[in-house]
């Protein structure tokens, strides 16, 4: 379990963590609705079956395939040696030794010189998910401006409602800013550039300037 989407967006938001909330989620909502426009666009306008990172592995992986050799034991399965180890593959259950294919559901080599072998499009065996068109679903739905509060239709109960601040005793102070490491995180540790010291940079250094005799 990771919380990598988490800490980019939490990079992004980093220069408007110190606005009010209301100017932070206006912020972020205008972020993600030029992320969801360009990304749109992009997905769109390709003419290729799988995302660029699709297309980019698959030409890898099937530069690869052809150096190996084949054995058909079947019509879907077939044995293939990559000169390093022997593997059998199943196309139709998308299975290989290598296990490759059972992980990332995207046909690993031996699957490729297979599909090579029998005549198969290869691109039926990859997971939707690296797809154009899932892409493509993805950015489907507009991020909306919210646009002039004075135009918003509000319900009268919301409208008369008094918010009160949360109850809370600030700390004596400043806040802190600097993000708490996760479980297991190690904080990467500075050496300055002028003392040679660590846990400091070059500007924070307090060792006495050089002097030339």
């Amino acid at each position: 379990m990771t919380s990598n989407i988490a800490e980019s967006m939490n990079a992004v938001l980093v220069h408007a963590r110190s606005l009010p909330v209301t100017a932070l989620l206006e912020h972020a909502r205008a972020l993600l609705q030029r992320w969801f426009y360009e990304r749109r666009t992009y997905a769109s306008s390709r003419e290729t079956i799988l995302t660029n990172y699709g297309e980019n592995k698959m030409r890898t992986t099937e530069n690869l395939s052809r150096t190996h050799s084949i054995t058909p034991i079947d019509h879907h399965k077939l044995e293939v040696s990559d000169g390093l180890k022997r593997v059998r593959v199943n196309l139709n259950a998308r299975t290989c030794e290598c296990k490759e294919f059972d992980y990332f559901q995207f046909p690993c080599s031996h699957a490729i010189a297979a599909t090579t072998y029998w005549n198969v499009n290869r691109y039926t065996l990859c997971s939707p998910a690296y797809t154009i068109q899932t892409l493509i679903n993805t950015y489907v739905e507009p991020v909306y401006p919210l646009g002039d509060k004075d135009d918003w239709i509000l319900p009268d109960d919301f409208v008369d409602r008094i918010v009160e601040p949360p109850r809370y005793v600030s700390r004596v102070g400043r806040r802190q800013t600097i993000r708490i490491p996760s479980a297991g995180e190690t904080r990467q540790v500075h050496k300055c550039g002028w003392c040679g010291n660590m846990g400091h940079n070059r500007k924070t250094c307090r060792q006495p300037l050089r002097t030339i005799d």
